[in-house]
């Protein structure tokens, strides 16, 4: 799981930095997106080893780049939504946004399904981050 927040972390920043199609307000929210993803890779909410005890400052840490990570989410997807040059037609934007409110407030309610709603929030953005980036639009910039 680490690898793929580094992978989706790193290749989201990169191409909020070099993709200048994408409305500012989005790259910026995008860029802070990429970076949390990295830190929540760096700091695990529990021991990956069997037996050893969790670190609660570390558990801290990966809490707040987690809430770094969802905020630059529904930052984005607002951006899109309601900034110059954005469209409130953007059904992808509005589920993203409705999306990153329900599921914490869901995981919080239903915790034996945080890693279910964290998914489904994971693969969701994936799918905005893509659309934003998608190379047939790519104009170097």
């Amino acid at each position: 799981m680490r690898v793929g927040f580094v992978a989706y972390g790193l290749s989201t920043l990169l191409a909020a930095m070099v993709v200048s199609r994408t409305l500012p307000f989005v790259r910026g929210a995008l860029i802070v997106f990429g970076i949390g993803l990295v830190g929540t890779a760096i700091w695990s909410n529990a021991s990956i080893l069997p037996g050893v005890p969790s670190d609660m400052h570390e558990d801290w840490l990966h809490s707040v780049a987690s809430g770094i990570v969802g905020t630059a989410f529904a930052v984005a997807c607002a951006a899109r939504l309601f900034s110059p040059g954005g469209s409130k037609r953007d059904v992808l934007a509005w589920v993203g946004l409705v999306i990153s409110v329900a599921v914490p407030l869901a995981m919080g309610a239903w915790p034996d399904f945080r890693g279910l709603l964290q998914r489904a929030m994971f693969g969701l953005s994936f799918v905005f981050v893509a659309r934003e980036f998608r190379s047939s639009d790519h104009q170097p910039g």
